[in-house]
């Protein structure tokens, strides 16, 4: 059953102004009317909004999709169904051709149907955690968890020596395809 109930746009704007910081005095004063009457029209849009929650709206168009379903039904039925009449013009019987037009409008119309009544799913997104990590470790039939990966992480992290102080040794190509060594440099520290 759709509910026909609208508060009025005085309600509504005073509902508006004290959401947006005006005080139910400051109502009443610049509206000539007492703060009863601001109060019973912020409670009169707060009521109609709450019964308007998305949840509430797809009941009521379910409710009258169900009451409607079997004049819907029918109305599907003779549109997949639909024919045009032509009269022969040399024998003047009548002769009947499918409306192709009609019934794939009805075909598309079944179709939306389905879609509607199909659950929604939402997005879906996926996490690999620890996807090609090595690390040596042995499966021992407990749980390792992140943390546990983490630690074990830093601590190989810790364990490996800095490149400050080591000798890094550099090849320089010439465009002739030759190599040539440049020689030994010390990393700067």
């Amino acid at each position: 059953m759709i509910r026909s109930y609208f508060p009025p746009q005085v309600a509504i704007d005073r509902y508006h102004r004290n959401k947006q910081g005006e005080s139910i005095e400051e109502i009443a004063k610049r509206d000539g009317v007492t703060e009863i009457t601001v109060k019973d029209s912020i409670r009169k849009v707060e009521i109609f909004r709450s019964r308007r929650s998305v949840d509430l709206m797809n009941e009521d168009i379910a409710g009258i999709v169900i009451d409607s379903g079997k004049a819907v039904n029918n109305a599907l039925q003779e549109a997949l169904t639909a024919e045009n009449e032509y009269q022969d013009s040399k024998t003047g019987e009548k002769i009947s051709v499918p409306d192709h037009s009609i019934r794939l409008q009805a075909a598309s119309e079944v179709r939306e149907f389905a879609k509607v009544i199909q659950p929604k799913v939402g997005p879906h997104s996926t996490v690999n955690v620890g996807v090609g990590i090595s690390g040596g470790r042995v499966a021992t039939g407990s749980y390792i968890g992140m943390e546990d990966r983490l630690r074990e992480i830093r601590k190989t992290r810790a364990e490996q020596p800095l490149l400050e102080g080591r000798t890094v040794t550099a090849t320089v190509l010439q465009t002739d395809g030759e190599e040539e060594d440049a020689g030994d440099e010390e990393a700067e520290e």
